[in-house]
């Protein structure tokens, strides 16, 4: 599978980005952090979804954003 077509279950998210699980937890209930999904009873993560959530919070030189 490329990586593009990943899974990412809340633990392996929030290893790759160095973000707490908790973080990632919290923001399903309250609405914040990368678009996720149930499959078979546990959350996952697209890692797609996962880059363009990251690239949309980038700054860029200057106050800029993406």
């Amino acid at each position: 599978m490329r990586n593009k077509e990943r899974l990412l279950t809340t633990k392996e998210l929030a290893e790759l980005s160095g973000i707490s699980v908790s973080f990632f937890e919290k923001g399903r209930v309250l609405g914040y952090g990368p678009p996720w999904f149930k499959l078979r009873g546990g959350v996952r993560y697209l890692y797609e979804d996962y880059l363009a959530w990251l690239a949309r919070g980038r700054n860029l030189p200057g106050g800029s954003y993406d």
